[in-house]
């Protein structure tokens, strides 16, 4: 998960741990520091991505879109889904989200049973793709 809101990872992080099964977040507040981190795991030697990168879009820089146009630039990490996870409710945001290769757009929920749902939702999204 990239987000600079620390409120949002927590609840985003509790929602995955009472999923069944639990799934695990790891977290970085910088898109910087989410580009790094996946380079680090798309070692040619033993690439271990995410399965999910749930990406918010207001973020200082580099915004969500630029981390969002790195990772389908790279065709390691283009295979990865991408879920959008902003307060942005511009549509023209979405739509660029969408013509960037996004797999779902989301609205920041309100509560932790929202942040559940859409876990269920990302999780459902992952299995679709992993049977192809």
């Amino acid at each position: 998960m990239v987000d600079d809101a620390p409120a949002d990872i927590e609840l985003m992080t509790i929602a995955a741990r009472l999923h069944d099964p639990p799934c695990l977040v790891d977290a970085v507040e910088r898109g910087d520091d989410a580009l790094a981190l996946l380079a680090r795991l798309r070692n040619p030697t033993r690439e271990v991505l995410p399965d999910a990168l749930l990406l918010d879009l207001r973020m200082p820089v580099p915004s969500g879109f630029e981390v969002l146009e790195a990772v389908r630039a790279d065709p390691r990490l283009a295979r990865m889904a991408v879920v959008v996870v902003t307060t942005s409710v511009r549509a023209d945001d979405e739509a660029r989200a969408r013509a960037l290769g996004v797999d779902a757009f989301h609205v920041k929920p309100d509560d932790l049973s929202g942040y559940e749902q859409m876990i269920a939702e990302v999780v459902a999204l992952v299995g679709r793709r992993r049977a192809g």
